[in-house]
């Protein structure tokens, strides 16, 4: 399984392959149907933490299945959303860039 990330990228979002410890991260977290926000470290370098936790769809106006979301928190409060469904992962990432646009 492949998962990708949703980053700011000068001044409009892109869709990129996540690290091996960000893949790692996802899969132990949908493995194990957490619910709840999970704290982890990169197990080469124990001082880049981030947080994972479940995508509130419904919360953000979002109609459909999102449970395949998750919201990665950095270390210095940076959010990004993982997502092994790469084809929804780039159609939210559209959506987001059309509305920050003005589109």
């Amino acid at each position: 399984m492949t998962v990708f990330i949703m980053i700011l990228e000068n001044d409009r979002y892109e869709v990129l392959p996540t690290w091996d410890y960000q893949q790692s991260a996802y899969e132990i977290y949908i493995k194990n149907k957490y619910t709840s926000k999970i704290e982890f470290f990169a197990p080469h370098d124990e001082t880049i933490k981030f947080t994972l936790e479940r995508f509130d769809s419904a919360k953000n106006g979002l109609k459909g299945d999102y449970n395949d979301f998750l919201l990665m928190t950095t270390e210095y409060n940076q959010k990004h959303y993982l997502s092994n469904n790469e084809q929804k992962i780039k159609g939210f990432c559209g959506f987001i860039n059309r509305v920050s646009m003005g589109l």
